[in-house]
């Protein structure tokens, strides 16, 4: 095996650090360092961990799946892409698990079962993170993510298209929100 940390680190709420290695194994790593669990999956794990309300971490794997597992390092479900996943979780307002694919998917998963919920489609491979938006009352409202298409695709909370931008070049990093420039209302997409 490969052995080496390609994707970034989740901190649980409790301070347990996550992460996924090239040895097809994602950790739980106690803040003193020792090792707390290891979770096997089929390939490579470089998503980092969308971490639920209750604690439960949801990541992708380029075995292909989706893993929901409890902070215990118990398994919960796996849901089946058709493609390898590099992209982190986004956890919506209301739980769902969103996160895209290689098979060209965005995927919106229930978070206590893996049922799709909906799922967008793009026209090639999303190697990038999801940003989401939010309404004044916190809710989620849109989904910001591109695609290796050179498409930057505003989806909503439904899974429906807003808006698209195309850039004309593969887009493989992830969006972030920011607060527009001179205290202009609302939110910058970047």
């Amino acid at each position: 095996y490969n052995n080496w940390f390609e994707g970034n680190v989740a901190i649980g709420y409790d301070g347990t650090l996550y992460a996924g290695n090239t040895n097809f194994n994602y950790y739980a790593i106690n803040p003193d360092g020792t090792l707390q669990w290891t979770y096997p999956t089929g390939s490579n794990a470089w998503s980092i961990a969308g971490i639920g309300d209750d604690g439960t971490l949801y990541w992708g794997s380029n075995d292909t799946f989706v893993h929901a597992v409890r902070p215990d390092g118990e398994g919960l479900w796996t849901k089946r892409t058709l493609g390898f996943i590099a992209a982190s979780a986004a956890i919506g307002s209301d739980g769902t698990v969103i996160i895209g694919s290689f098979d060209s998917y965005l995927y919106a998963l229930d978070p206590q079962s893996g049922k799709t919920r909906w799922r967008f489609k793009t026209n090639d491979h999303i190697y990038a993170s999801a940003a989401l938006g939010e309404d004044a009352d916190g809710n989620t409202h849109a989904v910001y993510v591109g695609s290796a298409d050179g498409i930057f695709y505003a989806v909503s909370a439904a899974g429906e298209l807003l808006w698209r931008y195309d850039t004309g070049d593969p887009i493989r990093s992830s969006a972030a929100l920011g607060a527009a420039p001179d205290g202009r209302p609302g939110a910058l997409v970047y």
